[in-house]
């Protein structure tokens, strides 16, 4: 039967890639592993590989994030910075209705999502909040109608470019001030030759940049940069990995509580976005595996 020939096939092929990129990988006399980790030139992020931490394949066949595991006694703590992106391109923006559903606690996507639509009676697990989150994201970097409508689609949201482009010019009209930022980064940004993030990281542009990559650094690289202060506040904890927006800490179990404080403290510093003072929340998880936290 071929059908069942191809998914034999691809099963073996996935099980061979997770076995020689995260199983046959090199560990210490006490079975632990070492990754190697690598500073990113252009946005400051950390890197990691041999094996990449930072890409673990949580669903198929095999959750290879379950098999990393702390030493006997201990556990992992995993604390994630809330919605940092989004957090970020809000503050700078000075976008009114993003910050104000986030320092109300509410949901900026549902938010986002009643206000695409005119409506107030979507649900927090509808689909149309889902285009909200898809949409919000490809619409800060500066993703165009034709991409938005090909990411719908993905989704199982029928879409046409020019649907999409309502949506987008919509968007804009609700939150003018996401528009007037974007406006004047690409265009200072172009004419300057040169960025500056929140944090004082520098870039010098090439003259061939986009548009959407001259939007995504700012955003990037302060997200990278408040982790990277986040290590250095808490340089005395006990740090194993950090996973995009999330820190890792391998702890006596019995002292959990001590260093969830420590690292909330250590992460949630004020610092200024634009000329807001704020900070950005942490969602903290105590597990046994990395596949918990």
């Amino acid at each position: 039967d071929h059908a069942e020939l191809i998914d034999f096939l691809l099963s073996y092929k996935e099980i061979s890639k997770i076995v020689s990129t995260y199983l046959n990988v090199k560990v210490d006399k006490s079975h632990r592993v070492h990754s190697r980790w690598a500073i990113g030139p252009v946005t400051g992020r950390l890197s990691s590989k041999e094996p990449n931490l930072q890409n673990l394949p949580k669903l198929g066949i095999l959750n290879i994030r379950k098999i990393y595991i702390p030493a006997e006694g201990n556990v992992f703590i995993g604390a994630d910075y809330s919605q940092i992106e989004l957090r970020i391109f809000a503050y700078l923006s000075n976008c009114v209705k993003l910050i104000e559903a986030f320092e109300t606690g509410g949901d900026p996507h549902l938010t986002n999502a009643r206000s695409l639509y005119g409506r107030t009676d979507i649900k927090k697990d509808s689909v149309e909040r889902r285009f909200a989150k898809i949409f919000i994201f490809l619409t800060i970097y500066g993703g165009g109608a034709a991409t938005l409508a090909d990411s719908a689609s993905r989704e199982g949201l029928q879409m046409s470019p020019k649907d999409a482009q309502s949506f987008i010019d919509r968007f804009y009209n609700n939150n003018p001030e996401a528009k007037r930022w974007q406006d004047m980064m690409f265009e200072g940004s172009t004419s300057r030759r040169v960025m500056v993030n929140s944090f004082g990281r520098r870039r010098v542009l090439m003259s061939n940049i986009e548009r959407s990559e001259i939007l995504n650094w700012p955003i990037q690289s302060c997200a990278a940069d408040v982790i990277n202060e986040a290590m250095r506040r808490g340089s005395d904890l006990p740090i194993v990995a950090q996973v995009h927006d999330q820190l890792v800490l391998e702890v006596p179990a019995k002292y959990v509580e001590v260093y969830k404080k420590k690292l909330k403290e250590a992460m949630e510093f004020k610092f200024k976005l634009g000329n807001i003072e704020t900070f950005i929340p942490t969602d903290i998880k105590v597990g046994q595996t990395l596949g918990d936290v």
